[in-house]
């Protein structure tokens, strides 16, 4: 466990928030079930306006950029997902 297993959540929930589903498998259809964080890769490659997901007169861009650092932050290999920023209340002990 690293502080990159705490990065994947965080990218889980905010998939999860702009999906507006929980991260298990999404039924497209009746035969066939996708994993959801893939879903929701192929719906931003399809060009699918990710509005729908989010509240009457959101701005659909800014779902779409959630969405993609979702992605970056639940790469598979922990090296290549992004490091989060320090604590901005943290004190410094200079």
């Amino acid at each position: 466990m690293s502080y990159k297993s705490d990065v994947y959540s965080f990218g889980t929930l905010l998939l999860e928030m702009v999906g507006g589903r929980e991260n298990f498998k999404v039924t497209e259809d009746s035969t066939s079930e996708v994993y959801f964080p893939e879903w929701i890769y192929n719906f931003l490659e399809e060009g699918n306006d990710l509005r729908i997901h989010i509240e009457d007169g959101g701005d659909g861009k800014i779902a779409r950029k959630l969405a993609i650092v979702g992605l970056w932050c639940i790469q598979w290999h922990p090296v290549d997902r992004p490091p989060m920023p320090p604590n901005p209340f943290a004190s410094n002990s200079n």
